[in-house]
């Protein structure tokens, strides 16, 4: 059904309407352009939702709330987004503020898009910030016996999804469904149905709300057939070092292919067993790989049983994101540049049994953060600084763990003759 012509609003190539409760949203185009149709068209809409995410932060002081929260974005997310979901936000902003959009008698600005944006982090970081490690954990301090207070940070409610597909349905085709825990105050302008043509990327549709990069709602589909959705787990540590969740999943989205366009960057992935959706994954080509690359396989992370990155050009920051593929077994990442930094991350793959560190730049300090591994049974450091000492303190306190660290002159037989002097 075509929308009526009196409730079509057009912009350039961008447009809206409303249908059953929703408005569906068109914009296409380049980052600025697109972002300045969506801020042009919604600009109302997007004043309205700012005031509700302010009276989420809090409801008796939403003006100082917003100016606080408008902070801590800018100071901990606006630089997790990179250049060309900024520059949307940036025509979010610049658009709605043409349209006459201000927020609390200003005209609304980058900082503003970006903090709607990550009001989920923002309404998340005091019950992160208890999980997060602040360098006091190994000096074991207990509370006195006659305090029975408790501090345990209180489990709330979450999303929660499923998908199903191949021989755990009936047609084989995907089952997928999604329950959105979020607050009233927000959900009921979650009623964005956001359709977005980029230059670059797939096209995409999800359920939005005004100003939104993102779903927020956790339900996307891009012209490929890939659809995202997320189930959120009990609260852990916050990553000063991460991005945040709205950029990973609009990115996902945009640029989530099939396994093919890996394949054609040289990459080779072979099902580990026939039905299976686990895959072994080998780097093959003599060209390092990009940040881009590993963004690609990061589209499939968790399927990745195997990965074979030897002698690939990578860099600490790619395993960073290597460390998100969560059921990582093996992981081969000799002859890399890689540092102790990488290994920090790598501690953090908590299936990996066989880890293969030769010729990188990793040291004793790193061999010691992947010893905590609880099913790491084989690790390979030769061609490193790692020392004799440090691989004995490993063994001495992980009996099953076996380090490599090649032939020492301690391993080298030496042969001794007695030669009987010439008469």
């Amino acid at each position: 059904m075509l929308p009526q012509k009196a409730t079509l609003r057009t912009f350039g190539p961008g447009y809206r309407y409303p249908r059953g409760g929703w408005l569906y949203v068109h914009i296409e185009g380049a980052p600025y352009e697109r972002g300045y149709q969506h801020g042009y068209l919604l600009a109302r809409e997007i004043e309205q939702y700012i005031d509700r995410c302010a009276s989420q932060l809090d409801a008796k002081s939403r003006v100082t709330a917003w100016n606080n929260g408008r902070t801590v974005a800018n100071a901990l997310f606006l630089r997790g987004f990179d250049k060309e979901i900024l520059t949307e936000m940036k025509g979010i902003a610049e658009g709605a503020a043409a349209a006459g959009a201000k927020v609390y008698g200003r005209t609304i600005d980058l900082v503003d898009v970006v903090t709607l944006n990550t009001i989920t982090e923002l309404g998340e970081l005091r019950g992160a910030m208890p999980m997060t490690p602040s360098g006091l954990e190994g000096l074991n301090l207990m509370k006195p016996r006659y305090d029975a207070s408790k501090t345990d940070v209180p489990v709330t409610a979450r999303c929660s999804a499923f998908a199903a597909t191949g021989k755990a349905t009936r047609d084989g085709k995907m089952v997928i469904a999604h329950v959105t825990m979020w607050p009233l105050t927000l959900a009921e302008q979650t009623n964005i149905m956001l359709d977005i043509v980029p230059t670059e990327g797939h096209r995409m549709l999800m359920q939005s709300y005004p100003g939104g990069i993102q779903s927020g709602t956790d339900w996307y589909q891009n012209d490929v057939g890939v659809v995202l959705t997320e189930t959120t787990i009990r609260q852990s540590p916050f990553n000063m070092q991460g991005t945040p969740v709205a950029y990973r999943a609009r990115r996902a989205i945009q640029y989530g292919d099939s396994v093919a366009k890996v394949v054609e960057e040289g990459f080779i992935v072979r099902k580990v067993a026939k039905g299976s959706n686990l895959v072994d994954v080998d780097y093959v080509s003599a060209s390092p790989v990009s940040p881009d690359m590993i963004n690609d396989l990061a589209s499939f992370g968790p399927n990745i049983l195997r990965l074979n990155l030897r002698h690939a050009g990578v860099t600490d920051s790619e395993v960073k994101t290597i460390a998100g593929f969560s059921n990582l077994r093996r992981l081969r990442l000799e002859e890399n540049a890689i540092t102790d930094a990488a290994a920090a991350d790598i501690a953090g793959l908590k299936n990996l049994t066989y880890l293969n560190l030769t010729n990188t730049n990793v040291t004793d300090a790193g061999l010691d953060q992947v010893s905590t591994l609880p099913k790491l049974s084989r690790v390979y450091v030769w061609g490193t600084t790692i020392t004799p000492a440090a691989v004995d303190k490993v063994k001495a306190t992980c009996k099953d763990l076996t380090v490599d660290l090649g032939l020492t002159a301690k391993d080298i037989p030496v042969e001794t003759k007695t030669i009987a002097p010439a008469n």
